[in-house]
């Protein structure tokens, strides 16, 4: 329930759900430590115990649920899971890490994590390359790891995991080509908009306009197909503001 509350935008709703969900699922693992499906159960309301605590902004707070949750799916690995789902909840929680180490100012230690996310996801995505899910977490890790490059200042390496995250979904979207795929058409286009930004940032202005303008039109393009408008307004409004600075540069 309280990961549906997430979805649906209530993390309010959802963080007092969790509080309860969380003591129970620790007094739960502490009866029987060993048991892997208790611990999975603890990480997984970790999980989204720190998504709500993000959502919420309260990123010091989230830190270090979010470093328990690493730790518990690191030591469930240790204890000899060999679980594709482990090791994929074991990335996930560590790019999830790194965003909150970022938001508080640990760029350097964001950095690592994040790497580390991308090198275990590519790990687990390598055991089930058919999982398109996987491909998509892979691709959403590189774009995380990007927008934490960007937050440091390391403008050409947020430029080549942009471009990675733009490749994977890519490839998701060939290989699902059939469904109209809107979500990802949209979370493509916003993605390939924070590639022009970047580029911007390098000094790469002509390309930068070609990727702005190109991302401008897909979130239009998916917008008349039915996405919804809100979802990537604010980076709709982003890049039209940038495409106008450089249109005078």
């Amino acid at each position: 329930l309280g990961a549906m509350l997430n979805d649906a935008g209530r993390a309010e709703d959802a963080l007092a759900i969790l509080h309860e969900a969380l003591a129970c699922a620790r007094n739960i693992v502490a009866r029987d430590p060993p048991n892997l499906i208790y611990q999975d159960n603890l990480a997984a309301t970790l999980s989204n115990m720190c998504a709500s605590l993000v959502a919420l902004e309260r990123n010091s707070d989230a830190l270090p649920l979010t470093r328990e949750m690493v730790a518990r799916y690191e030591q469930m690995i240790a204890n000899g899971s060999t679980e594709v789902r482990t090791q994929a909840g074991l990335a996930m929680g560590l790019s999830t890490l790194a965003a909150t180490l970022s938001a508080v100012g640990k760029h350097d230690e964001a950095l690592a994590t994040a790497r580390r996310a991308v090198a275990v996801q590519q790990t687990a995505s390598g055991r089930d390359l058919a999982d398109l899910k996987m491909r998509d977490d892979f691709g959403y890790m590189h774009f995380r790891l990007a927008s934490i490059c960007l937050s440091a200042g390391r403008f050409a390496e947020a430029v080549t995991e942009y471009r990675t995250a733009v490749a994977v979904m890519d490839e998701i979207l060939a290989k699902d080509a059939g469904n109209p795929q809107l979500v990802r058409k949209g979370e493509r286009a916003q993605w390939q908009a924070e590639l022009g930004l970047a580029l911007a940032k390098t000094g790469a202005h002509a390309e930068a306009r070609e990727e702005l303008a190109t991302a401008i039109a897909a979130i239009d393009s998916a917008v008349k197909q039915g996405l919804p408008e809100s979802i990537h307004k604010q980076t709709r409004e982003k890049a039209e503001d940038a495409l106008a600075k450089l249109a005078v540069q």
